[in-house]
């Protein structure tokens, strides 16, 4: 096991004695820091990866450059660490590298390197953290915590994309809730707004994990169901359709329920439709449910009502 709460360094240098002399000169300035010395490149780059270390340092003139080539694609997701190479007076910089050492190395000036490299590190993977929260947030709605408009037309592309390369189908459907704007405009925002939340949240816990549920605008709320046929679309929808129906709030001694219209669409291999027509199809699918009457479901392929 390796320590989590304190700063990895690993050395990679096949030459034992090399490494060994590195290993004298940063003792006395590494206590608080857990050094791995590894004098084979298989093993180091395991050990590496296993440790999580922040900061790699290769010789460049004992293959190096290929070490740090292949630390460099073993970056994950949120996270770079920083390596150093050592190298002679004439090695080039190289693109996989942070910074270079020129050897002979000095100890002060290595173990500054090595400090320097983690607070570059550290920032970073902040700043990386930090972005990771924006790109969450640009794609998720603040009133009900589900996916925004953004992120199903995101999620939606790609289905759409995978339908048309495979011998797979998806449903698609968009939900209406019925006569909200009079309970917006009647009881206030305050409660449009827990509506809206607890819709969303009984959205969410009917579907797969893997089906999305995404706010899509105002009262309408997106399903994207994979691997689905129509006949499983539309059982999906009479089972989203009942949890709405079963919801009930109180408000000042009057109680509230919702129903909800829904346009669904079929996505079938072959189908030449793209992520813009799908949209228009359950936007118009909609549209010809809330005609019906309210709790209705129009299927986008056939003209008619679903009951």
């Amino acid at each position: 096991m390796y320590p989590t709460d304190t700063p990895i360094v690993v050395f990679i240098n096949p030459d034992p004695f090399g490494l060994s002399e590195i290993r004298s000169m940063l003792r006395p300035h590494t206590a608080d820091l857990e050094c791995l010395y590894v004098d084979e490149v298989t093993r180091g780059l395991g050990v590496m990866t296993d440790a999580k270390a922040q900061i790699l340092v290769v010789n460049l003139s004992m293959g190096g450059a290929e070490v740090a080539h292949k630390a460099r694609r073993l970056d994950g997701h949120g996270s770079r660490r920083y390596i150093i190479g050592l190298a002679g007076d004439n090695a080039p910089m190289n693109p996989d590298l942070d910074e270079i050492v020129r050897l002979p190395a000095r100890a002060d000036d290595l173990h500054a390197r090595i400090r320097g490299g983690l607070r570059v590190h550290n920032l970073t993977r902040d700043l990386m953290k930090a972005n990771a929260r924006l790109r969450m947030d640009a794609m998720t709605d603040p009133v009900t915590n589900l996916g925004n408009r953004q992120r199903a037309v995101t999620f939606l592309r790609a289905e759409v994309a995978r339908v048309q390369r495979s011998l797979d189908q998806a449903g698609v459907a968009l939900f209406g809730l019925d006569e909200f704007k009079a309970i917006n405009d009647k009881y206030g925002h305050d409660v449009g707004n827990m509506i809206l939340r607890d819709v969303g949240e009984a959205l969410h816990l009917t579907c797969r994990p893997y089906d999305l549920v995404a706010r899509w605008a105002g009262d309408q709320f997106i399903g994207v169901f994979p691997g689905t046929d129509q006949k499983g679309a539309l059982a999906a929808v009479r089972r989203h359709r009942d949890a709405l129906q079963m919801l009930r709030w109180n408000v000042d001694g009057t109680v509230i329920r919702v129903t909800a219209s829904i346009g669904l669409l079929h996505l079938a291999s072959g189908s030449s439709a793209d992520s813009e027509d799908a949209i228009r199809d359950i936007e118009n699918a909609l549209k010809s449910a809330k005609y019906a009457g309210s709790g209705r479901i129009a299927m986008a392929e056939a003209a008619g009502v679903a009951a």
